[in-house]
């Protein structure tokens, strides 16, 4: 069994559901960061994984394989177990490679838009094994995006939104993604590749409290829960009720509310007229 205090607290729980994404720097050694590149460089990820999509993800990296040792690492299976649960599955995984030069016209997308679940997620990790600077265009994200489900095509319409994040950080950091929030790829401007190793696992059952709960009774909590995203403006509220309502999942706790309003939304399905 995980020593909890490999686990997420609730504190960086209630920051995963504010914001749609955790990040962690040098969570990967430097020396099996230059493994895993070089091992990605050989054009190596896709040995021994190929149709496995729904398969156990213990099981799915050969022995042998640098991407194996960093995903067993207690601290990266820590987080992973406190937002999925001990027993995900693997759904897919690439890595991407933009070459120096390389344009993108920055689209913004979400990769789970047609998912109909209302309050199961999956996790999509970026691991970065090399240092990634502003020049290089490392992945764009949207904090708090996770709960807007729009068209594609309408969503490629949102340029320079106010609090959008680039990625810019040393080898060994690791992003942990909502499936749905919103991200995209970067123009390389540098003379420099840039690779991103990026993995998408699924949850097997209930994702109720699986991290550190020790502080699971800190007023701060709720202060996390109601940030606000710059981009938010006047519509707070429909966040605050989107929150709430997965963190009465993730928590099991079906009383929790962000300034009443979900309680008072649900009670007018408990009036009859």
């Amino acid at each position: 069994m995980l020593d909890k205090n490999y686990l997420l607290n609730t504190n960086q729980m209630a920051q995963f559901v504010a914001d749609g994404f955790l990040r962690f720097d040098d969570i990967v050694p430097r020396e099996l960061c230059e493994t895993s590149h070089k091992y990605i460089d050989d054009g190596l990820t896709f040995q021994g994984t190929e149709h496995l999509e729904g398969t156990p993800f213990s099981d799915v990296y050969p022995d042998d394989s640098p991407l194996k040792q960093i995903f067993e690492l207690p601290r990266v299976k820590g987080v992973i177990q406190s937002l999925l649960g001990p027993d995900c599955e693997f759904d897919h995984h690439y890595p991407h490679l933009t070459e120096p030069g390389q344009f993108f016209n920055d689209d913004l997308h979400q990769d789970a838009q047609y998912d109909s679940r209302q309050r199961h997620f999956d996790i999509q990790i970026s691991f970065f094994p090399q240092d990634v600077t502003e020049e290089m265009g490392g992945t764009l994200i949207v904090p708090g995006s996770h709960f807007r489900r729009v068209h594609e095509t309408a969503l490629r319409r949102y340029q320079n939104i106010i609090g959008q994040i680039q990625t810019v950080c040393k080898a060994g950091c690791m992003m942990f993604l909502h499936h749905n929030l919103w991200h995209s790829a970067r123009s390389n401007k540098s003379d420099k590749f840039r690779y991103m190793y990026k993995l998408r696992l699924n949850a097997k059952s209930s994702q109720e409290r699986h991290w550190n709960t020790d502080d699971i009774d800190d007023p701060g909590i709720k202060k996390i829960l109601k940030k606000r995203q710059p981009w938010l403006g006047e519509e707070a509220r429909v966040e605050f009720i989107n929150r709430a309502k997965l963190w009465r999942y993730l928590t099991g706790n079906t009383d929790f509310d962000i300034d009443y309003y979900l309680t008072r939304d649900s009670m007018g399905s408990r009036v009859s007229i």
